[in-house]
């Protein structure tokens, strides 16, 4: 069986089809597994020694255009595929996969839960969706594969420095309504830091935020590794952690896939959407429950419609150091 999975973009998403190809592979090992997805999940899967391959591309860049989707088709054709999923069911994906179905190779794609999702943010429904990780396992059942379980499991075991506690944090995520604000978590690191001389904390971003995250640098015990390395890099330096603390974003899931516990704070978004990173407990979740606005949006990106972002600026930062105990309590 030669099978192309296909996801492109949105790097959180990226992160959480690796444990499902991962499973689907080590289920199959006879066969020949490709996601086509971008260079950051080809450095994720290489990291972590995962047996499929990825064909890395830019679309954007490489493939412009119908034209440029065209070439990339005929690429992937002379790959000799005999079924393709498609896991991200936008208009790029769906041209790929009409041109495999009209050549008779067999389809299928993500159902998204739009109508579910849409009554989760319209408050009609507080039911707890399926997790995006079973969405994509639902791909490759209706392609016609037996079922196989999601027991993904990191590779690299954690190396601890026994004369510290090593917590990172990553505050920062693609949209206002998933950022913790940065006067509040400044001053949750200086609770973290008054709570225990062994506490170290290591601040995770990109390059792009390495200033703004040196304000929370605030003593020689934080370290503020934004743009240092890679995404490589950074999932080795996460596996040794005690804990994470991190927003609803890209940073949860690349902790997850080390298998690191995450202490998730959530705002706009809600963890019933099934965007909770893999393996993650629930008991680790901050969040308001019972603000009636929220969750507004899945995606964090819809503007307050109060303008203060209470989902947010009302989470004390004990009740995040409150969890993060725990969670490390816990390990």
């Amino acid at each position: 069986m030669k099978l192309l999975a296909i996801r492109l973009s949105a790097l959180g998403d990226v992160a959480m089809t690796l444990p499902v190809l991962d499973s689907l592979q080590r289920a199959n090992p006879s066969w020949d597994i490709t996601l086509l997805s971008s260079r950051a999940a080809a450095e994720m899967a290489e990291t972590l020694g995962m047996r499929f391959r990825v064909k890395a591309v830019n679309v954007k860049r490489d493939y412009e255009g119908v034209s440029g989707l065209n070439r990339l088709y005929g690429e992937l054709r002379n790959e000799g595929y005999d079924k393709v999923a498609d896991l991200h069911d936008v208009l790029r994906s769906q041209f790929l996969r009409l041109r495999f179905f009209l050549n008779g190779v067999p389809v299928a794609h993500i159902v998204k839960g739009r109508r579910q999702k849409h009554a989760l943010v319209t408050h009609s429904s507080k039911a707890q969706l399926i997790s995006g990780f079973e969405r994509y396992r639902d791909v490759f059942l209706r392609l016609g594969f037996s079922d196989f379980p999601l027991d993904y499991r990191c590779p690299l075991p954690p190396d601890f420095d026994s004369s510290h506690i090593d917590i990172g944090i990553a505050p920062y995520a693609q949209h206002r309504g998933k950022i913790y604000p940065e006067n509040q978590m400044l001053a949750t690191v200086k609770l973290l830091l008054d709570k225990d001389p062994k506490i170290r904390l290591f601040l995770f971003g990109s390059k792009d935020e390495r200033e703004a995250l040196d304000k929370l640098a605030v003593d020689d015990r934080v370290v503020n590794l934004a743009g240092t390395g890679s995404i490589g890099d950074d999932m080795l330096r996460m596996k040794d952690l005690r804990c994470l603390i991190s927003m609803d974003s890209f940073n949860m899931h690349l902790a997850s896939l080390m298998a690191t516990p995450v202490v998730s704070v959530w705002g706009a978004t809600h963890p019933y959407a099934g965007f909770l990173g893999y393996g993650q407990s629930q008991k680790n979740v901050v969040q308001l429950r019972e603000l009636p606005c929220r969750p507004c949006s899945i995606y964090g990106n819809k503007p307050c419609r109060y303008g203060d972002y209470h989902c947010m600026t009302g989470i004390h930062p004990a009740l995040i150091v409150k969890k993060v105990y725990e969670c490390l309590d816990s390990r």
